[in-house]
């Protein structure tokens, strides 16, 4: 996932970064013992998690996915230890040797954060918090979570030029309007310190990254997404673009109504209804990602008003859904195309789609807005 600031008069909307992961159908039972393969050459431990005619799948000891072309494996090897995360101190050595010039690394319960050491803002409290009140969020409504295997790693790099270069690395389009990325085939969050790089008065745009992306991060590390398991982006996006609202991220310090809208995306969805240009969307979105390629503006606030009604009016079909989502095998396409996608959202929300999009553009209508 990643997200995007737009020259416009939406300040910023976020678009999906998806990993290039091939989800193959697994050929193998996944692993519970480390596991060494050379590839080309090089030496490489972990946990297999798929391997097929093509394709072996090792899940690293950091939480990060490799993919490895058979053709290129030279041999495999059964190291007959099990499998587990490195400890705090192997894993500080291993970043601090990934980000050595001029960089620290900092460790909270559930994180560990690489961030330039002048830095004004405080990246690893900031971090933390917004998972606490992510999870707080879904406990009070019932929801299982379960503990993250791996500490989630936060990359927050010194400058636009040091983030731009990183994702020309991993050939990412349009990097100059992306400002933060989740990856769930590394589990890394990438941003940059935007206050350092340009002014103190964006250290707002830092904490807007940080809602989104942590959002993201958390879902996919307590079981509120699988992270090996295709969810559909509307799931994803609409989560993380909801939680950006400080009344639905922080409740207790902001309990009216008004501080649960997300107005970037309200003043959207607000604009495509009174165009008369909403119908469909909803459709559109539940049946496949396109949307967000083609038109993402429209994508982001269909999104983002479709999971804040559901998530207000419906609250139990909501999390019965998402918990839905989850179904399946790991690197399965299962539920992946547009009919079972749909079957999915029908069974838990009605066959009615045009019903449920009159309901949801009565809903917007009716929300109050401040511009």
């Amino acid at each position: 996932m990643r997200r995007f600031r737009f020259q416009a008069n939406v300040a910023s909307l976020l678009l999906a970064f998806l990993c290039a992961l091939d989800w193959a159908t697994s050929a193998v039972a996944q692993s519970t013992t480390l596991t060494g393969v050379v590839v080309k050459g090089r030496k490489y431990t972990g946990k297999v998690m798929f391997r097929d005619a093509n394709t072996l799948g090792l899940l690293r000891r950091d939480g990060g996915l490799s993919t490895y072309s058979i053709e290129d494996i030279e041999s495999t090897k059964n190291l007959a230890k099990r499998f587990s995360p490195y400890s705090r101190d192997e894993l500080e050595e291993r970043l601090r040797s990934e980000f050595s010039k001029g960089y620290s690394v900092a460790f909270t319960d559930n994180f560990a954060v690489v961030y330039p050491p002048n830095s004004a803002f405080g990246w690893a409290t900031t971090f933390e918090r917004y998972f606490r009140l992510f999870t707080h969020y879904f406990e009070a409504r019932g929801f299982v979570l379960t503990r993250s295997e791996f500490p989630m790693i936060a990359i927050v790099l010194r400058t636009r030029a040091e983030f731009d270069r990183y994702l020309e690395q991993i050939d990412l389009e349009n990097p100059a309007n992306i400002v933060g990325i989740y990856s769930m085939k590394t589990n890394r969050i990438i941003t940059f310190d935007q206050a350092m790089a340009t002014s103190p008065k964006r250290a707002n745009e830092n904490l807007l990254t940080v809602i989104h992306e942590a959002a993201h991060q958390s879902a996919f590390n307590t079981g509120v997404h699988e992270r090996f398991r295709p969810v559909p982006r509307w799931v994803s996006e609409g989560l993380a673009t909801m939680f950006e609202a400080k009344g639905v991220h922080n409740s207790i310090d902001n309990p009216q109504f008004q501080d649960r809208l997300a107005t970037v995306y309200l003043h959207e969805l607000q604009g495509m209804i009174a165009e008369d240009s909403f119908r469909g969307n909803i459709k559109s979105i539940v049946c496949s990602d396109e949307l967000f390629a083609d038109e993402p503006r429209t994508a982001y606030a269909t999104a983002w008003g479709l999971t804040f009604y559901l998530a207000e009016s419906r609250p139990q079909a909501y999390l019965a859904y998402l918990q839905s989502t989850k179904r399946g095998k790991d690197f399965s396409r299962d539920g992946d195309g547009a009919e079972r996608r749909l079957e999915d959202f029908c069974a838990a929300f009605g066959n009615d789609l045009r019903d449920l999009e009159t309901r949801l553009i009565q809903f917007s209508q009716d929300l109050p807005t401040e511009r």
